[in-house]
Formats: structure tokens, sequence, C-alpha cells
């Protein structure tokens, strides 16, 4: 996610040798009467809440049993230095120093969703807990030892959501530990039919879930009922208070860098930045994303922020595309998405043509960025993001 400062042009405070220090312009908004006076309001107010919500019996090391929290919520509790975005978490990140790995489950997958995606999470009873580890693991991955605790001590706090329409929020189930003679290394299926390896994992609840909240996590997901003209909408009275100024064209802008999920499973989340696109790209499927890097360096500089739109078929040679596939790893985004230019050659039949080779070509002025080969083998894991239209800033 794009920082206050870089989305609304706001420079608060900095840290200068471990102490807080206000801009000048922070002290300017402060030395006025009626900002202060709402910024003392606001923060009394959350202090208000805290108290009131605040259970000592139910609270572990910071976090509150069966309390909502969000991704961003759960790495401030856990003391992490950088707040990562939801797509670089995914279902779960083991920390640098391996001293914890929060745990995040969308407890009634949608059916659309990548089938690399559909887990097989679920309770075996109030004290179980069946999970699965991203897909592309096995026993010996790094993360996966980690989880098992063969890298040393490691929290692992879990936390539940019902489905996606419940928002971004997760329950707070307490924490849990693996039971290390009901590991098994198993395989999922992608969407091309592709046997995927992962690690399933029983894990022991240190609190048995209540009674409450374990039949209301099994309820069936109500269906969405149908629009209707003539049923009356009912506005919430915030609804008509929008300080914010309204966006021309707005477009979704997505984070890539590290991201754990598949682009489908990116967008579920609907974890993203809205910001201004050109003319004629908001009543369509466009996108833009930041890249990271200098690979194309010679088109694109390092930290730009590009408009792309869904690649719908038709040739790809010679055009600059957002690529995934999920086994490879670019460098410079750190998972499995990369910008390139795509180029193939293909040989004639007499039925038809077919590829001989795919390259994934770097346009850059540093020349230690190598070709990537798309080969037989991975190709099925390869899928067109996007085509890459314009610069926006």
């Amino acid at each position: 996610m794009l920082s206050a400062k870089e989305i609304y042009d706001i420079d608060n405070l900095s840290i200068e040798q471990e102490n807080f220090v206000f801009s000048s312009d922070f002290i300017k908004h402060l030395n006025q009467a009626e900002f202060k006076h709402h910024l003392l309001d606001s923060t009394k107010y959350s202090i208000y809440e805290f108290d009131r919500l605040f259970d000592a019996e139910n609270w572990q090391n910071g976090f509150v049993l069966y309390r909502k929290y969000s991704r961003k919520d759960v790495f401030r509790i856990l003391n992490v230095s950088e707040n990562p975005v939801a797509q670089n978490v995914g279902g779960y990140l083991v920390s640098p120093d391996n001293a914890h790995c929060p745990i995040f489950v969308n407890y009634h997958k949608e059916d659309h969703i990548s089938e690399s995606t559909k887990y097989e999470d679920e309770f075996v009873n109030n004290k179980e807990f069946d999970w699965m580890s991203k897909s592309n693991r096995t026993l010996s991955s790094n993360d996966v030892q980690s989880i098992l605790g063969q890298n040393g001590p490691i929290r692992l706090p879990l936390f539940i959501k019902k489905n996606n329409d419940e928002g971004m929020d997760f329950y707070y189930m307490g924490e849990v530990s693996p039971e290390l003679d009901r590991v098994q290394q198993t395989t999922m299926p992608n969407d091309q039919g592709k046997q995927l390896s992962v690690v399933k994992i029983r894990f022991n609840l240190a609190n048995p879930v209540t009674s409450t909240m374990y039949n209301y996590l099994h309820e069936k997901v109500k269906a969405k009922e149908p629009k209707s003209e003539e049923k009356a909408k009912v506005i919430p009275l915030q609804e008509s208070l929008n300080f914010e100024e309204e966006l021309r064209n707005p477009i979704p802008l997505y984070d890539f860098y590290a991201a754990a999920g598949s682009f489908s499973e990116i967008q579920s989340e609907k974890d993203y930045t809205l910001i201004e696109g050109p003319e004629n790209s908001s009543n369509s499927d466009y996108f833009a994303c930041r890249i990271i890097g200098e690979s194309m360096n010679r088109v694109i500089p390092n930290g730009s922020i590009c408009l792309f739109k869904p690649y719908t078929g038709g040739s790809r040679n010679g055009k600059i595309l957002l690529i995934e596939n999920r086994d490879l790893q670019d460098p410079d985004f750190n998972s499995a998405f990369t910008i390139k230019t795509y180029s193939s050659e293909k040989i004639g039949t007499e039925e038809n043509w077919e590829h001989t080779s795919i390259v994934l070509r770097p346009n850059s002025f540093d020349s230690s960025y190598q070709n990537i080969i798309i080969t037989e083998q991975n190709a099925p894991e390869m899928r067109v993001v996007g085509e890459f239209i314009q610069i926006l800033k």
C-alpha cells in the first residue's frame, strides 16, 4: 500500500535518532485551535473505546479472543517495523526473525477463486483445526519448517473470518501449535489440473472455540439476494457525508511486490488503493501497479505507476506484459509476478503453428538482467495478467 504521504502529499512526522519529530506543516496545523480540538477528541475517544472493550480475561499478549482485527492491526500489534500489505501476506507470513507467523483463514472459500488457493482449512472439532500451507510447498520448505518449530520457537496466532462478504477483518481464535505426528505432504490441483505440492498440518488450539463462535463459523453462507429496483434503499447518514475529493475515472492500484497469492486471489481480497486514471479507463477492467526494480528501466523507470489493461487474446509478441508464473520468482518483484517484453518464435506445421520457445526479455541499461525462458514444463503455470499501456506517474 502507498503511504498517506505518497497519496495525499501529507508529511506529519519523522523518526530522528529514535525520537518522533513533528514536521513544520503539522506543527502549523496544531497551532489551529479547531484542528487541535478534533485531534485531541479523536485521541481521547480511541482511548475510551480501548478501555471499554478491553477484556483482561481473554487478553492474550496483544489480542483479545474473538475480537476482530484487520491484517494491518495484527502486524501493528506484533510490532512489525513495516506493515506488509494484504497481498504480501496471503494466508500467513513468517517474520524474518522467526518470532511469529500469524495465520489468516477465509473459512468459506468463494467458487471463483483459483483452484490452487482453495485450501482445505476446517475445524475437526472445537479443539483441533486442519490447515494447509500455500501451494508449491513441501515438508522441507523454509516457511513450513518454521511453522513446525524446526527453526526455533514461534508464535502462531490464528485469525478466521467466515467469508469475504464480512469485509477485511478476522476473528482472533487464539494461539495454535502443530501436532507433529499429524503433518502430511500432499497435493492439490491448479486451474490446469496439474497437481501442486502442499503441506497439511493439524493444529491444536490453546483455547477450545466457544460453541457460539464454532456454530457461527459453520453456518451455511447465504446466497446473495438479487438486486431489486422496487426494494427501497436505506442510506446510512454517513453516506451523505463525503469530505474526499471525488476521483475522476477511478482505477484500482494493486501492489504486486512480494505478493503471495495469485492475481484472482489478490482481487478477491478487495485491498487496493483507488487512484485517478486517464479518460475512458473507469468503465473497463483497467488497473495500475507500481513497477519495482530496474529490469525494464529503458522504458519504465523504477517506481513508476503504470496503467495496464487485461489481456484478451491475440498476438503477444513484442508487447510489454505483466505475467504471473507460480514456478518463477522475479528478484525485482520478489514474487511470482514479473513485467517483461514477451517474445516467441514459432514454426509452421502442415496443420497449424506451434511455439518453439517463449522468452520474457528485460529492457534495461543494466546488463546483469537475464532473459526468462518459459519451458514446456512451466508454461501451464504462466498467466498473462495485463498488457502495459502507459506510465501514469
